[in-house]
This record gives structure tokens, sequence and C-alpha cells, in this order.
């Protein structure tokens, strides 16, 4: 699976599916590693979707301790700026 950098941040993603782009943002401490149940849905027939590991759990990693909500939208927004 893909990861994206960038400064401390190393933020493992996954994408499949086609479509328009839909975001997939797991449920707390969730992350890839699991078996996704809606890459299997037929979700993936009409969009492409995208998940990822927020910074700290799963593969992802940060040496920035502070985690909350804006970080972690700031997360996605600098991984969709990245992946177009």
């Amino acid at each position: 699976m893909p990861f994206f950098t960038s400064g401390d941040l190393k933020n493992h993603y996954k994408i499949e599916g086609k479509g328009p782009r839909l975001v997939f943002i797991l449920g707390t401490e969730s992350d890839l590693r699991q078996d996704i149940e809606i890459f299997k849905s037929p979700l993936c027939h009409h969009f492409e979707l995208l998940s990822f590991d927020p910074r700290g759990i799963g593969q992802s990693t940060s040496q920035d301790e502070k985690r909350n909500m804006f970080t972690y939208a700031n997360d996605l927004n600098l991984l969709i700026d990245a992946i177009g």
C-alpha cells in the first residue's frame, strides 16, 4: 500500500474503485491493517474510495504527539493535495 510523506508525517493510505473520489474516514483507533468491508462493497463500482490511517495509528507515523481533529483534517488535506 502507498505512503505519503510530509515533514515528519508518514501517512499510509489506500485507494480502490472507479469513479468520483469518496473519502472514507475510519472509526476511532481503526486502521487499514484490518479487513475494511467498504472496499468489498458495491461502492467500489461507482466511486474511487480513499481511506487512510491517521497519524500515530496503524502504519502512519509522526513525531508530533499532538493529535486532534484539526491535525487529522489537515493531514487529509495534505494527502488529497499530494495525490491529486
